[in-house]
């Protein structure tokens, strides 16, 4: 068996110019004596390269050879032709209409008379894209005057095409259930129209500036927004919301309005995200009254008005291989919200929920999709109407109407509640082509704080999802195992985009 090492002689590198010999040999991360192995060896001088390049040395090239001694050693010498050094001393921008050029500078982060790292510049790119002000982000390194000494001065020629300026979007939307009878079904109750007026580029200073409105039958939502990717240096988006929220509550069978909820206030947060990891934290102030909108002859009508506060916190870890569409991997999400008076809240609560999703694929055709849904409210006060756990519909548990589980008041409308717990299992399979079908079970129910987990509500079905160009189109079909009101258990038909989950 022959004796095989590493020796890597003290001088073989063709020039100094580079930071250091032991800086590189460290880069070749060889301990001898060692098994020769050629694709150590290639991983070596791929190191080797990557050394120099961070130095400047972008045209460099390195070749190893080695050679067996009489005892059967291996000598392995690296030979490296560096070429020039590549050292920044200017820039020269194009395309900045709006634009100001403080922005460009804060992101790409160039200093003069440092060597040009190719890598580095690829991640000032990524910077550029992140302001969400330019579609198109290009940078050159071209060379000016002559090289000196192996030192070669370059430019870094950044050429940016902007976003619009402004944009404007509308659209219709149907949103919800529907059952098979044919006065529901054509019912518009859930039809609505949503437009957004928004700029990119606020000032110039790369601030998002919209305004969002969204009216249905029984809900008109109003939204301000303000946000940036980058906050005194901090790279998280920070946004700035204003907000307004009407919503009407029905009674179930004679479809009069029983009360309604007006919402408005503020929030702020923040966004970090590295890989699939994301931390949301935030503040959230909302005034909310809530009123009979037709109280008669009442003496005490009623009308609650009461302000809300709350630090909220999320925890974010995604591992699928396609959010929209995922076939293996796993999600994982945590959110808290803690309401209290020093906060500006005239209730003292906490609120906890706790997702888990899961992908499977079976063969090559079959996926089964799993899904956790886990809530809790704790604390001296009860959550307020607006803000309890509801479930029941196209999005939690099919079969049942649109946040239809749990208790209900006097009037039939649903109460929502201070505990979920919703399980949703499908099994998703291709039909052919860009068609696609779905069978499920969900199960599910909201609970009162002190009161069991029991009593789920169980529904199954099917579905079909068409891969079109404008996304992925949804269509359900749900029974109830067992009905919540006196109605019948007839099927529900639920539309959307996209899975549920």
């Amino acid at each position: 068996k022959q004796k095989t090492a590493y020796e890597i002689p003290k001088r073989d590198w063709s020039s100094d110019v580079c930071s250091s010999d032991l800086a590189v040999e460290k880069a070749a991360s060889f301990k001898t004596p060692a098994p020769y192995a050629i694709a150590a060896v290639n991983d070596a001088r791929l190191r080797i390269e990557e050394q120099y390049r961070r130095l400047g040395f972008n045209d460099v090239e390195v070749e190893s050879s080695a050679a067996v001694s009489p005892d059967h050693a291996v000598v392995l010498t690296f030979e490296v032709r560096e070429g020039a050094q590549q050292v920044l001393n200017g820039v020269e921008t194009s395309g900045l209409d709006v634009t100001n050029g403080a922005v460009l500078t804060e992101a790409l982060k160039f200093e003069f008379g440092k060597p040009v790292d190719l890598d580095e510049w690829a991640l000032a790119r990524k910077r550029l894209y992140d302001t969400n002000v330019f579609r198109l982000v290009d940078i050159q390194a071209v060379p000016i005057g002559d090289m000196t000494s192996g030192v070669q001065p370059v430019k870094a020629v950044v050429r940016v095409e902007e976003y619009p300026a402004w944009s404007f979007r509308y659209g219709f939307q149907l949103a919800g259930e529907r059952r098979t009878d044919l006065a529901e079904f054509t019912s518009t109750r859930n039809a609505g129209v949503v437009s957004e007026l928004r700029t990119r580029n606020l000032f110039g200073r790369a601030l998002t500036a919209g305004l969002f409105g969204m009216y249905e039958r029984d809900r008109q939502d109003g939204t301000l927004l303000l946000s940036t990717s980058r906050l005194f240096g901090w790279r998280a988006r920070s946004s700035l919301y204003g907000f307004f929220t009407r919503d009407q509550f029905r009674n179930p069978d004679t479809s009069e309005v029983t009360f309604i909820t007006n919402r408005q206030g503020i929030s702020a947060d923040q966004r970090w995200r590295s890989g699939g990891f994301q931390v949301v934290y935030g503040y959230r102030f909302e005034r909310n009254h809530t009123y009979d909108p037709d109280p008669g002859n009442d003496p005490l009508p009623f009308d609650i008005v009461a302000n809300l506060a709350k630090l909220s916190a999320a925890v974010l870890l995604d591992h699928r291989d396609d959010p929209i569409n995922a076939r293996k991997g796993t999600f994982s999400a945590v959110s808290f919200d803690q309401a209290a008076p020093f906060l500006g809240s005239d209730v003292n609560n906490r609120k906890l929920l706790m997702q888990q999703f899961l992908f499977v694929p079976l063969g090559a055709r079959v996926t089964f999709a799993s899904r956790v849904q886990s809530g809790f409210a704790f604390g001296r006060d009860n959550l307020l109407l607006s803000d309890r756990f509801r479930a029941g519909g196209a999005t939690s548990v099919r079969g049942y109407s649109e946040d239809s589980l749990g208790q209900r008041d006097v009037t039939g409308v649903p109460n929502g509640g201070e505990r979920l717990l919703i399980l949703n299992q499908e099994a998703r399979f291709p039909i052919y082509r860009w068609a696609k079908g779905v069978l499920f079970v969900d199960a599910g129910n909201i609970y009162a704080r002190h009161e069991d987990w029991n009593a789920l509500k169980i529904g199954y079905g099917g579905g079909r999802r068409f891969d079109t160009p404008v996304g992925l189109l949804r269509v359900d079909v749900g029974w109830p195992k067992s009905s919540v009101t006196s109605s019948s258990r007839a099927a529900r038909w639920y539309f959307g985009f996209g899975h549920i989950f």
